[in-house]
């Protein structure tokens, strides 16, 4: 069911609505372990940026969250963001990662396009190959991800978190 994805406390109406629903929609067909109760909205009021999460399973330390942030008042200019984070929204001032982090700003698309893209990123982002410490603090110096130390223990792979026995959650 696609509203147990990303519960909000507010009545979002309009813009926020529709990228919200097609968010939820996209959520649900996932092939991942990621779960309803994983994800979440920042319940910041309208015209503010809708801001969504996605805690990643298996995961453990400062970097275990993946946030979408969409600045969608017809007022302002549009964007919409996608980062590595924790509890708070890594923005700009945690330093870029151009490889990984989604950037989308300068154009003008319907809400659910931008849910698509959004969605889409955070898929890409689940089925990564992740290492034991390739997400620590130190990720961003020069704007270069550490790739984890080759001979690091998976614990994520092909949108599944890896048991300490070798076998996949699902």
């Amino acid at each position: 069911m696609t509203d147990d994805f990303f519960d909000d406390l507010l009545e979002r109406h309009g813009d926020e609505a529709e990228f919200l629903g097609a968010l939820r929609s996209y959520a649900a067909s996932w092939h991942s372990d990621v779960v309803p109760k994983a994800t979440s909205v920042e319940t910041l009021s309208a015209p503010e940026p809708v801001y969504a999460s996605v805690r990643v399973p298996g995961l453990e330390g400062a970097l275990d969250t993946l946030w979408i942030g969409a600045r969608l008042d017809p007022a302002q200019p549009q964007w919409l963001r996608g980062s590595w984070g924790e509890a708070g929204y890594v923005d700009d001032a945690s330093g870029e990662d151009p490889v990984h982090d989604l950037r989308v700003s300068g154009v003008r698309l319907p809400a659910a396009s931008l849910a698509r893209i959004a969605a889409t990123w955070v898929e890409q982002q689940l089925q990564r190959t992740l290492r034991e410490g390739e997400l620590d603090d130190d990720r961003r110096l020069g704007g270069r991800r550490r790739a984890g130390r080759p001979d690091a223990r998976i614990v994520r792979r092909g949108g599944f978190a890896i048991a300490r026995d070798g076998a996949p959650h699902e």
